[in-house]
């Protein structure tokens, strides 16, 4: 799931159970590399790194993993840290996560589906 729109993310628990969904990585990035702009991260070799920390934290499969990840976030730039905690990581972040993921943050068919076709065709897929 992702944040176009504020009213999904209030509406999907009451339907679904906030334990059933999770939010995207993609877009949760997206969002990050916003705010780390807003603390001095500008460049787009550190934008890659901070990047990187957060898929750390994100892809983290223990506690103990997540945990040194948000340390090294941490010591690099609180703020960073901060964000993560506060945009609910147990809703993204697979060791926090309250249900089996099976290893995968995200799972765009769509896109799956149209490089397969457009591959098929010989087409160019976007």
């Amino acid at each position: 799931m992702f944040d176009w729109g504020q009213a999904l993310l209030k509406v999907v628990p009451l339907v679904f159970g906030k334990e059933n969904h999770a939010y995207c990585l993609r877009h949760l990035a997206e969002n990050f590399l916003q705010v780390a702009g807003k603390h001095g991260i500008r460049k787009e070799a550190t934008k890659q790194l901070v990047k990187e920390m957060l898929c750390r934290v994100a892809y983290a499969t223990t506690l103990g993993q997540y945990n040194d990840a948000m340390q090294e976030l941490s010591v690099y730039k609180p703020e960073l840290a901060q964000w993560v905690n506060d945009n609910e990581p147990e809703q993204w972040a697979e060791a926090k996560f309250r249900k089996e993921r099976w290893g995968r943050l995200n799972n765009n068919l769509g896109n799956t589906r149209r490089t397969s076709i457009s591959g098929s065709m010989g087409l160019v897929s976007e």
